[in-house]
């Protein structure tokens, strides 16, 4: 981080924004949860279907 003498006033100028674009920070962080539920259901249907596919393959085969 950048080294600045007026580290209270830039700290201060943060916490306003953050305080005025309050719904912005919501949208923001329900963006981020939707989009890791999106992924990790993504990769666990992915998951599954390979191992079905193992199974059916395995049948086939003649095995268990």
């Amino acid at each position: 981080m950048i080294k600045v003498p007026n580290k209270s006033c830039v700290r201060r100028l943060g916490f306003r924004s953050m305080r005025a674009a309050r719904t912005r920070n919501i949208v923001a962080v329900l963006a981020i949860a939707l989009t890791t539920v999106l992924f990790t259901s993504l990769f666990t249907i992915a998951s599954s279907i390979n191992y079905s596919f193992q199974q059916e393959n395995f049948r086939q085969a003649g095995g268990d």
